[in-house]
């Protein structure tokens, strides 16, 4: 198929996203984020070329929104990309099986209800300037549009005006997100009622635990732990670096320990558990530096309390890692407490996380890959998906 082709053919659209994700997804899978993301945005570039007749104008505002933020200075993770590129895909062959009949929600209200869906997430992340983006790109959109009235077409414009005049990105993206809520009526109302349900349709992602390279996201405090406090001999130390936070030490078993570990306690360990009750696991992203390969990831109840762990492989890549809640296996002082699987109980007394390096597996049998040694493991991400 030409990638230049002008000739509409039924359904090519489809095709071609059908024909994405089948090389996408097991990319994504296997831990290649950045090929996934690559992949998707030859494909959106594609599909606005050849086959913008057949896009969902929602769809196709999404993907030039990614395709933007692809080529911008404040490039987003891989991962992002690849989710907000796969939501536009989906949304769009939902709409070419179902059709606009039924689907129940305005159209006015669904192109904010998205635009909300990503810009409110990049501005609390401290990407105010990404948010901005987006909101002037819905906002540049539907002032082409007809079906507007003059009264909403002049806050619109207004908006625009004082978010390019205004010295502060702030100050442009609450008078954009001011014009795009009036839209649909603000929050309040049977306007607002429909906006709330089209952003929770529209929103899929998950919550920021903290991104250590942009220090956003919940407060923590990070702590070293280790086998010292049973009289084994490793030693590490953490601390901010330019891309992220390092942890890093020597690992032994020598004095009849064997572990090495950093925790981040929530200073709001009620803000940490809404988050991980709002998903299905946990996303985090870490580089391997130097040393041993086999790490585990850890939600902790409390000190000295049951730690819910899974077993990982570290990378150089950097390659980002989902652990579903399922996955997770309670363990006290390296003994097991139970199946697999993070009960609700146990996640409102969650308060904190981390990753540790030890001689035992997540389910407490010696670990065959750990490594003796010098090691070091570069932080920078965690989320709830």
């Amino acid at each position: 198929r030409a990638a230049g082709s002008a000739r509409a053919v039924p359904m090519a659209a489809a095709n071609l996203i059908e024909e994405a994700i089948s090389v996408g997804a097991p990319a994504y899978n296997a831990g290649e984020i950045g090929l996934c993301a690559e992949i998707y945005a030859a494909t959106a570039s594609q599909l606005l070329e050849s086959c913008r007749q057949e896009l969902d104008a929602q769809v196709a505002l999404q993907l030039e929104v990614t395709l933007q933020a692809c080529n911008s200075a404040q490039k987003p993770l891989a991962n992002e990309i690849a989710w907000s590129f796969r939501r536009a895909f989906d949304a769009q062959l939902e709409r070419e099986r179902l059709g606009r009949a039924g689907r129940g929600l305005p159209e006015v209200a669904e192109v904010v209800a998205q635009a909300i869906s990503e810009g409110a997430p990049a501005y609390n992340r401290g990407d105010v300037v990404g948010c901005v983006r987006i909101y002037t790109a819905t906002a540049q959109a539907l002032l082409e549009r007809g079906d507007l009235d003059s009264a909403r077409r002049a806050g619109l414009a207004s908006a625009l005006r004082q978010a390019e005049a205004s010295r502060e990105a702030g100050a442009g993206a609450r008078a954009l997100r001011r014009a795009l809520d009036a839209l649909v009526g603000g929050p309040a109302g049977d306007s607002g009622m429909l906006l709330q349900a089209a952003v929770g349709k529209a929103s899929r992602g998950g919550a920021l635990i903290h991104d250590f390279v942009r220090n956003t996201g919940l407060d923590v405090r990070a702590g070293a732990v280790n086998d010292t406090v049973m009289g084994g001999r490793s030693r590490s130390r953490v601390g901010p670096s330019e891309q992220g936070l390092l942890f890093e030490g020597e690992v032994t078993r020598q004095g009849g320990g064997g572990f090495a570990s950093v925790r981040f306690q929530a200073l709001d360990a009620g803000a940490l558990q809404r988050a991980l009750a709002g998903g299905e696991g946990v996303a985090f992203t870490v580089r391997l530096v130097e040393g041993c390969q086999a790490w585990k990831f850890q939600l902790h109840e409390g000190y000295d309390s049951t730690s819910w762990q899974a077993d990982f492989v570290a990378s150089a890549a950097g390659a980002e890692q989902r652990v579903p809640f399922a996955r997770l296996l309670p363990s006290w002082r390296g003994r097991m407490r139970g199946p697999a699987g993070l009960t609700p109980t146990a996640l409102q007394n969650i308060s904190s996380f981390g990753f540790m390096l030890s001689f035992l597996s997540d389910d407490g049998q010696r670990n065959a890959s750990f490594q003796d040694g010098p090691f070091a493991l570069r932080v920078l991400c965690v989320e709830v998906y």
